[in-house]
């Protein structure tokens, strides 16, 4: 729960959660001193690269520019093979129809007719 100038905090350890004031939690944070939750255990806002907050927040930015990038890349990327594979099965519906049409050429005099898939018999002359 979320209460003007206060903001929850959750211990790591006991799992319990207590209020804090925002702007002390702040200080806390940017100045990297520890906050103690009611159990005793204490929580820091020291990071194992020594990097501060403010560095960690823009190189997230950055990361997230690049994520969105990717993804774009990544949807444009499965678009184009979408529109391959329909290209792919049109042509091979294509190849089909004709090698259908062509079973049995007009030229062979042995047939009147041309045969039409693998079930109809020849018609012989």
């Amino acid at each position: 729960m979320m209460m003007s100038g206060l903001c929850d905090q959750l211990c790591y350890k006991c799992g319990i959660q207590f209020a804090v004031p925002s702007s002390w939690r702040e200080a806390r944070i940017e100045t990297k001193k520890a906050i103690v939750c009611p159990n005793g255990h204490r929580l820091f806002f020291e990071w194992h690269d020594k990097k501060s907050r403010s560095q960690i927040v823009a190189e997230n930015g950055q990361l997230q520019q690049e994520l969105d990038k990717a993804q774009t890349k990544l949807t444009s990327a499965l678009a184009e093979v979408d529109r391959m594979t329909a290209r792919l099965d049109q042509r091979e519906a294509e190849r089909r129809d004709a090698d259908t049409d062509t079973d049995t050429p007009a030229s062979d005099p042995t047939h009147s007719t041309p045969r039409r898939g693998k079930n109809r018999k020849a018609v012989s002359a």
